[in-house]
């Protein structure tokens, strides 16, 4: 019985000593030696269009690609907080095109904008209103899609996710081939 609580007492001092070691590790890598406060990027942290380089593409993506342009679609910068974040807006677009156009893409890009689209003002079966509406747009570089309406056909194209900055639903999806 001994033996047992000088063992309990040798683990209970044992751990004393790391935790704070660890503590003092903790410490001495801040300056002040208080806690920094960390903010965790979920889709509840608000996104400042102020900050937008740091957490949105450049709205230049857009804005000067003339297939984008020639869709109907209209950005401008956003000037008020969402609630859905970069990571977040790519996530919700990650699964809805799936892996196969995901893990495929040259690149990924994700513009917080207003967006309106001059074709279809309306969503269907939504009564959604896209004029000036806050939106990630996501976009994926240099995939291979099947082309509509050919068996075995494919193109070379942009595939875009158009999603909601404050609910994450995913409004709109389309392509445009890039060759």
């Amino acid at each position: 019985m001994k033996k047992i609580i000088a063992l309990a007492a040798a683990i209970t001092v044992l751990s004393v000593f790391t935790v704070s070691l660890a503590a003092g590790a903790f410490a001495s890598t801040n300056n002040n030696n208080v806690p920094e406060p960390s903010v965790p990027a979920t889709s509840e942290t608000t996104t400042l269009p102020d900050s937008a380089s740091s957490s949105s593409d450049s709205l230049n993506i857009l804005t000067e690609n003339t297939n984008f342009q020639n869709h109907g679609f209209e950005v401008k910068a956003l000037t008020e907080a969402v609630k859905l974040d970069k990571t977040a807006a790519i996530k919700k677009a990650n699964e809805s095109v799936g892996k196969q156009i995901s893990t495929k893409a040259e690149s990924i890009t994700a513009v917080l904008a207003k967006f309106t689209d001059t074709e279809t003002p309306v969503l269907p079966e939504s009564n959604i209103a896209l004029k000036d509406y806050p939106v990630w747009i996501v976009t994926y570089h240099g995939v291979t899609l099947q082309k509509q309406g050919m068996a075995g056909g494919t193109v070379y194209a942009d595939q875009n996710v158009v999603i909601d900055a404050n609910s994450g639903e995913v409004l709109e999806t389309f392509s445009y081939s890039i060759k």
